[in-house]
This record gives structure tokens, C-alpha cells and sequence, in this order.
């Protein structure tokens, strides 16, 4: 792998389990993290969330959200202010086994359709696309 990681990259980086990734990459995080404290912190704290999702641990999201205000880093606290507005499904979507995931892929399939065609046909052939590919 080369020495110029993209941003997506990096974010994998930091979100991934020290044991799966190269020693080149733990080396890279490390410095990354030692260059700056802030990364560090955010790192923390995003793993922390991946983990309150993972474990569906919905009585850990007041504490998180304690320790991003905490953290001063304008981007996390914007989140954690997403978070708060709607509090109830956070909650709800952290702790309960269900998912609108299938629901959700299909509406954006029949509008990846929709607009790929737009011009071009009526809703006769749209309607049969979105039936053949179901």
C-alpha cells in the first residue's frame, strides 16, 4: 500500500480493529495520532459509538453524548446535536433489532430508475423495470 492514504482511507483506518489491520497502517495511526492529540480523541469517540451501535447499548448514548460535549471538536457536537433532535429514534434504532434497511435500498433503486429514464419514457416501462428487477 502506498504512503498517501485518501480521507476515506484514514477513516477506515481509524475505525478498524488494530488486530486486522498491516503493520504499515498500524504504524501510520499511530503517527497520526501522536501528530495530533484531536485525532486521537475523535478516534475514541467514534469507536465508542460504533460500539453503542454494535452492542445495541442505548443506555450508554447519554454518557457519549456527555463526553462529545465534552471534547470541544465542532464537527462531533454538531452530530451529537443531530442525535439529540431526534433522541427518540436514536434511541429506538440503537436498541431495537429493526430495520427499514431493505425498504430504504429499494425506494432508492426505483429512484435511481426514475431518474435515469426521466425524459425518455412514460410510467409504463418505468413500472416494468422496477417489476422485472424486483
Amino acid at each position: 500500500m502506498s504512503s498517501t492514504y485518501s480521507p476515506r482511507r484514514v477513516t477506515h483506518l481509524l475505525l478498524q480493529d488494530p488486530d486486522e489491520a498491516t503493520e504499515e497502517e498500524r504504524s501510520f495511526v499511530q503517527h497520526l495520532r501522536q501528530a495530533c492529540p484531536q485525532v486521537a480523541q475523535v478516534q475514541q469517540l467514534a469507536c465508542a459509538f460504533q460500539t453503542l451501535v454494535h452492542t445495541q447499548d442505548g443506555t450508554g448514548l447519554d454518557g457519549w453524548l456527555t463526553a462529545v460535549d465534552e471534547s470541544g471538536t465542532p464537527e462531533l457536537r454538531s452530530f451529537a446535536r443531530g442525535l439529540r433532535h431526534d433522541r427518540e429514534a436514536v434511541q429506538a434504532g440503537i436498541t431495537l433489532c429493526w430495520s427499514n434497511g431493505m425498504t430504504e435500498g429499494f425506494v432508492n433503486k426505483v429512484k435511481t430508475y426514475k431518474r435515469a429514464m426521466y425524459g425518455r419514457a412514460k410510467l409504463d416501462l418505468l413500472r416494468l423495470r422496477v417489476l422485472l428487477a424486483a
